[in-house]
């Protein structure tokens, strides 16, 4: 059988190495040389006529390297199913283990399929012949890359059937797979799972949970987490896991808690985290403050960094300064242009209506053999539906589906929502059918477009009709059947106790294919979708059809900028003035109520409305939250806590969204005695306290030296029934008893 030629041949008398292939005690001095090739030859020899293969296989193990198993493995493709289980009798070698042996495995099983891989493994079940937790790592990554996510979690369950404890390297892959899949209470039971099995988590493993939940817009999860990973004492943050948090901060727009952090890193900070600072300045409105940065020299940023700035000029529509900073990249020579800013450029100038430009600079990034990207692409289509070119667009859109190197999934939609912007509804139907017909998903995005355009012609039945569609696209089998039963699902709470009792009974299988029917069950609806039927509903004078839009958009827990609020209060303005029956003080207090809401008096428009609610004997909380939670999420956090003092005063329940969200901005804005005040209402109503949300006060106080306060807190939360010594984060514990636990590991020294 052929050796691959890169094995290394060294000099080494035949007679001694036939000896050491053929008896069974053989042993190497560390300093005597062997024919890497003859012993290959042997193993390869072994895997085609012997089976099982390990018994053969032991006289040969002191022989064997690294490069030798990798090789030997990257040699088996006649025999895939011998060469997995050789994987396997190696690995249980940690001398013999090797990411090349890996990899080449990897390469077997997405090759030649996965079957052999599970013949193998039941093989060897059978035979009582251990198996090395790293059969399960490949076969898990494999899968993964292979697309199969389902089934590398499947795998990850059925490890104990094989009597294989996963390691810590399994648990991170399929950490970092769920967390990509969104599926957070999965990825809690699982890390949960893994410190109760005694596997202790790795830098890695931090990564993985705070990158993961920092993306998914978890930042007090992450922190919580970042908190808990000090409080082991296994190993300190690095500068990645320090970048990954700072990121996060930014991204929630906690830029002085960001700024705060990079101060006190314990390591030196890069490039990268240098780079996500100044992002978050940018995308906190702080661009000033960020060009000041750049241009201090302070820090090193690179082209990315900007790019970044000249991108946040364009943006505040200061065009003047971010060209001026691209031709002092072109003329310095310092930095050379990348594929992201000559993206960001074209972006822009087909923004501005400068199509020739835009085209000439693609041409030119082309030239410089820099390769445009879809994201390249679809900014040109955009500029040229914005513009009206809607032949020129077309014909851009044609050239870049026919390419398979580039994804239609954000080309598609750009397109149909041009024509639908440029009234071409009917148009943008067809393609959309025929797009459909031909198995291409459909983005929500897409529906937004052709549902907002009927909307705009009056087709309110058919815009209707296209909504619904989304919705029934979410199984209502699915949801039926997880609402009924002991252990109902009905919420986030009681779905992360189903994920956790799988996973406890060993069916993380399980558990991965109930959140991946939730996830894949549909084209789900979001706010942009609720507002374009609202909005519709009301010019056509259909209140009650808009109302139930409304009520529904609350439940469903989607947010609302400033704007949105406007249109949620008109609404509600509207609804009351639509009412059967209303006496003439309520007319008249209606109409006041509209003049106070046009005049901009907010606090006004709330009290004479709970006074029109409280003589009618009729008092509903749902608009009232819903504005409080707009008016914090639109940056007026002041108008949010008039609304909560205005319900308090009249006994009326504050939600715990609208509590958690208005101590949040409170705290933000520094107005933490009025975050003291929407804290004590929770505690007094029995509303759960989040950790997060109490630890981070607690802190906001002790650094403002108010203390006392402070202890108030702590106080108060005790009273309530928290068990202090886990509810406080270590971080919090050395703020308040610092001098305490110093004094203590003083005298324990």
């Amino acid at each position: 059988m052929a050796v691959p030629a890169r094995l290394r041949k060294l000099t080494l008398p035949k007679t001694l190495i036939f000896r050491s292939l053929t008896s069974s005690a053989a042993t190497v001095d560390d300093e005597t040389s062997i024919d890497e090739s003859a012993v290959a030859d042997k193993v390869l020899s072994v895997l085609s006529t012997s089976f099982p293969i390990e018994p053969p296989l032991k006289p040969l193990a002191p022989l064997l390297s690294p490069r030798i198993v990798a090789s030997v493995v990257s040699a088996s493709s006649a025999s895939p199913s011998a060469a997995f289980r050789f994987f396997i009798w190696a690995s249980r070698r940690r001398h013999l283990r090797s990411w090349d042996s890996h990899n080449a495995v990897l390469s077997i099983l997405r090759r030649d399929g996965f079957s052999i891989a599970w013949t193998a493994l039941d093989e060897l079940r059978r035979d009582g012949i251990p198996i090395a937790a790293e059969a399960f790592d490949a076969l898990i990554q494999a899968y993964v890359q292979s697309g199969s996510v389902s089934d590398a979690i499947e795998s990850f369950s059925r490890m104990s059937e094989y009597g294989v404890r996963p390691r810590t390297f399994t648990y991170n892959v399929v950490l970092h797979v769920l967390l990509k899949q969104r599926m957070v209470p999965l990825a809690m039971a699982v890390y949960r799972q893994m410190l109760e099995t005694d596997c202790r988590p790795n830098r890695s493993t931090y990564n993985v949970l705070i990158d993961g939940l920092c993306k998914l817009g978890r930042t007090d999860d992450a922190l919580s987490m970042f908190d808990e990973m000090c409080g082991h004492g296994w190993f300190d943050p690095d500068t990645v896991i320090y970048t990954i948090v700072l990121s996060g901060l930014c991204r929630a727009r906690r830029i002085d808690d960001a700024r705060a952090l990079l101060a006190t890193m314990r390591c030196d900070p890069d490039m990268v985290t240098h780079n996500a600072f100044l992002n978050g300045l940018c995308r906190a409105g702080r661009l000033d403050e960020a060009m000041k940065l750049v241009r201090s020299e302070r820090f090193e940023f690179g082209i990315r960094g900007i790019s970044t700035i000249i991108d946040w000029c364009f943006r505040k529509g200061r065009f003047n300064e971010a060209m001026a900073m691209y031709k002092e990249v072109l003329e310095e020579g310092k930095f050379v242009p990348d594929r992201h800013l000559y993206t960001i450029m074209i972006k822009w100038l087909s923004k501005a209506g400068r199509i020739e430009e835009a085209f000439g600079l693609l041409n030119s990034m082309v030239r410089k053999g820099v390769v445009p990207d879809t994201h390249c692409y679809n900014t040109l289509i955009e500029g040229l539906c914005q513009l009206g070119l809607l032949d020129k667009a077309r014909s851009l859109w044609l050239e870049v589906s026919r390419d398979e190197r580039f994804s239609e999934s954000k080309t598609n939609p750009i397109f149909i929502c041009g024509l639908c912007k440029n009234g071409l509804v009917g148009d943008a139907q067809e393609i959309f059918d025929e797009l459909e017909r031909a198995g291409c998903a459909q983005t929500v995005e897409t529906f937004n477009a052709i549902i907002h355009g009927l909307c705009k012609e009056g087709n309110l039945r058919e815009a209707g009709l296209l909504f619904y569609k989304m919705e029934m696209g979410r199984s209502p089998s699915l949801f039926l059947r997880l609402s009924q039963g002991s252990d109902q699902v009905l919420d986030g709470k009681s779905l992360s106790d189903r994920i956790w009792n799988l996973c406890r009974s060993g069916n993380v299988g399980k558990a991965y294919k109930l959140l991946e029917e939730l996830a894949n069950s549909g084209v789900a609806p979001d706010v942009t979708t609720y507002n374009i039927l609202i909005n519709g509903l009301c010019k056509a004078g259909r209140m009650d059809g808009a109302l139930k839009f409304f009520k529904e958009l609350q439940i469903k827990g989607y947010s609302l900028t400033r704007q949105k609020v406007t249109q949620a209060i008109r609404i509600w303005l509207d609804f009351l003035s639509q009412r059967d029956g209303g006496s003439d003080w309520e007319t008249e207090a209606i109409r006041t109520a509209r003049r106070d809401f046009e005049n901009g008096s907010v606090e006004e428009l709330v009290r004479g409305l709970l006074d029109l609610d409280c003589r009618r004997h009729e008092v509903r909380s749902l608009p009232y939250a819903i504005w409080l939670i707009g008016y914090c999420q639109g940056g007026r956090v002041k108008d949010g806590l008039m609304i909560f003092h205005a319900l308090t005063e009249r006994s009326i329940d504050v939600t715990p969204a609208g509590c958690v969200i208005l101590i949040r901005d409170l705290c933000k804005e520094g107005m933490l005695s009025s975050a003291l005040d929407v804290i004590f209402y929770m505690l007094k109503e029995g509303i759960l306290l989040k950790r997060a949300l109490g630890n981070d006060l607690i802190e906001r106080l002790w650094l403002r030296n108010r203390r006392k306060e402070a202890w108030e807190v702590v106080h108060r939360i005790s009273d309530a029934g928290y068990d202090m010594d886990s509810y406080l984060f270590m971080r919090t514990k050395y703020k308040l008893y610092g001098d305490e636990i110093e004094s203590s590991k003083d005298v324990q020294s």
